[in-house]
């Protein structure tokens, strides 16, 4: 949670004031899922909702700086001192294999039956086909790394309706083009094949139109 403001708090870097609304809308979420009834809730489904907020608002921060270097240094360090974020997790997520992660107990062994990292950070295509994941610290349902890598790999596969029509116009255009080459060849093979006439045939062709003249 953030840390209360009062007359000893140090005054606000300038620009924090362009974000303070959005954080302030975080605050107000977060203290309605604290006062969410937890009836016919298991005890660390109740948490869920908090650690999803906690999480958006440190990606929030973090995409913020790193990302779209909306904010300054400032900013982000005075963010951090007072817990709109959180320092640690961003941490990891500038690490490698990291950069989804959800929740920092996720990747604690001791948090978990076996002594391993949580199920939530295996990926997808290691696991059974269907079977879905829902980690029982903070109800994640897969942040592994090489799962949102081939979702990008993807979806830039995925070609636009723009691109989708400029392929069409041009394999029609490549279509026509081969009809016409097709039709021009007939022809030429068609006018080969007439045979030349002879000298006597020339003389009867003559004598005919000087007859008819």
């Amino acid at each position: 949670m953030p840390k209360i403001k009062h007359s000893r708090t140090k005054k606000p870097p300038e620009g924090f004031e362009d974000i303070e609304p959005t954080l302030l809308e975080f605050a107000q979420k977060m203290k309605d899922a604290e006062n969410e009834p937890h009836e016919g809730k298991r005890r660390v489904e109740s948490l869920w909702p908090i650690f999803r907020l906690h999480h958006q608002r440190s990606r929030y921060i973090y995409d913020l700086y790193y990302k779209r270097e909306a904010i300054s240094m400032e900013v982000y360090d005075y963010c951090l001192k007072l817990g709109y974020a959180d320092a640690n997790l961003i941490a990891k997520w500038k690490k490698p294999g990291f950069e989804r992660l959800c929740c920092l107990r996720c990747i604690q062994p001791k948090d978990t039956n076996f002594g391993t990292t949580c199920i939530c950070r295996v990926p997808k295509s290691k696991l059974e086909e269907g079977r879905i994941v829902e980690c029982v610290l903070c109800g994640c349902r897969g942040c592994s790394s090489t799962d949102f890598t081939s979702a990008k790999k993807d979806k830039s596969k995925q070609k636009t309706p723009e691109e989708i029509n400029i392929q069409q116009d041009s394999l029609q255009e490549l279509q026509e083009l081969q009809e016409l080459q097709v039709e021009q060849t007939e022809q030429t093979s068609q006018i080969s094949q007439i045979e030349p006439l002879t000298s006597y045939e020339k003389e009867e062709n003559q004598n005919e139109r000087k007859e008819s003249e």
